[in-house]
């Protein structure tokens, strides 16, 4: 293995994979605490407001089912969604190998070898995962628990940086 390449071997647990996609959602916010806030202090207006005027008409009744149906679409792509995407799609759950060059992404799976290019535009690095957010749209997501060692873990965010030098990167926890 040359000098510059990195390689890791893992293979995605449900929970593992639950908590790397909440974080997701969290950190780029399309679920955040504000939300969840502000959808509570709505609903506990709405009834406040039905309960100070005696009475739930149309409009209270309209705004209440609104708000319900908002916090029940937050939930099921917090808490749910993630664990029946794992569970739906059997290629999250099989051995990856990934080899790391500074000329590309080899990604091997059981039965298939897949090269893809540098281009990456995003690179997330949080307490358990890196994230690589692709121009396409596509993303990579590898366990830090794959990484041999601290060194091994270093070198790769060296090659993320030397191959995509305007990528943003962005570190969160340790």
């Amino acid at each position: 293995m040359g000098e510059s390449m990195v390689r890791i071997s893992f293979q995605l647990t449900k929970k593992e994979y639950a908590k790397a996609m909440r974080f997701y959602l969290r950190k780029s916010w399309r679920v955040s605490w504000l939300q969840g806030l502000i959808l509570v202090l709505a609903l506990a207006g709405g009834l406040w407001s039905a309960w100070a005027m005696g009475t739930l008409d149309l409009l209270h009744t309209f705004a209440l089912v609104l708000l319900l149906l908002v916090a029940g679409v937050l939930l099921w792509v917090y808490a749910v969604q993630p664990g029946r995407t794992f569970a739906q799609d059997p290629a999250l759950s099989r051995a990856v190998t990934f080899c790391f060059s500074p000329e590309d992404i080899v990604r091997e799976g059981e039965e298939t070898v897949e090269y893809l290019d540098w281009q990456v535009k995003r690179f997330w690095r949080s307490r358990d995962f890196y994230y690589l957010f692709q121009v396409d749209g596509s993303w990579l997501l590898l366990p830090r628990r794959a990484f041999e060692s601290a060194q091994a873990q270093g070198k790769f965010e060296d090659l993320v940086r030397q191959t995509n030098g305007e990528a943003q990167i962005r570190f969160f926890g340790s």
